[in-house]
């Protein structure tokens, strides 16, 4: 479905593991992926996604479905896992589909 849209797709909200994540990058060809901290394993699993996505210029926008409930991810940590994988990643999407540019 990806594919044949000119939309953006991002998902993985509800994705809980690294081959979810692989499948939804090189299968589904999704735009964003979203991986939820609290569901993915965490701050170390959610490094190894990240690094998935930025191999295939796949953009990743971290989210946390409130910490305190699951497990006790405070919003410091998350601003903190957030700059660190937005350090390494300068890949912006455009308003258009398909369409990346590199910030440096």
């Amino acid at each position: 479905m990806a594919e044949s849209v000119d939309t953006l797709i991002a998902c993985g909200e509800q994705e809980a593991t690294e081959w979810g994540f692989r499948h939804l990058i090189e299968r589904a060809k999704v735009d964003v992926l979203q991986p939820d901290l609290t569901r993915c394993g965490g701050f170390t699993a959610a490094r190894k996604i990240v690094h998935m996505a930025e191999l295939s210029n796949v953009l990743v926008i971290l989210i946390l479905v409130d910490g305190l409930a699951y497990g006790g991810i405070t919003p410091l940590e998350r601003i903190s896992a957030t700059a660190a994988s937005s350090c390494e990643s300068t890949n912006v999407p455009s308003p258009s589909k398909g369409s990346f540019k590199s910030g440096m």
